[in-house]
């Protein structure tokens, strides 16, 4: 929302420089990406936009998220949660520990 555009770009004015359009552009999509994921969740199935399946205790967790957590790294108020960083850490790799990794990928969701 304009709401939530205007607060992130209080906080980071730099973003309104002309060389960092790309940059704001990429923060509005993700930001409208991760708003119809939310609004998708109080939707009813027959509704949602995406097929994608949500799990967890809640039914809140999105498996397509939990699927691209090995390539990706996700950056919450200044947090960074990067999955192959963590295999790393443990000295695991996607292809030869399966069992280790879908435990850690388990224990992080």
């Amino acid at each position: 929302s304009r709401r939530h555009l205007a607060r992130h770009l209080a906080r980071h004015p730099e973003l309104r420089a002309p060389r960092k359009r790309v940059a704001l552009r990429e923060v509005v999509a993700l930001q409208h990406y991760i708003a119809v994921d939310l609004e998708d969740l109080s939707l009813p199935e027959g509704r949602r936009r995406s097929d994608d399946i949500f799990s967890g205790a809640s039914g809140d967790v999105c498996e397509q998220l939990l699927l691209d957590a090995a390539r990706s790294v996700f950056v919450v108020e200044d947090q960074n949660f990067d999955f192959s960083k963590e295999l790393r850490a443990h000295s695991l790799e996607l292809q030869r520990d399966t069992a280790e990794v879908e435990q850690l990928r388990q224990g992080l969701a």
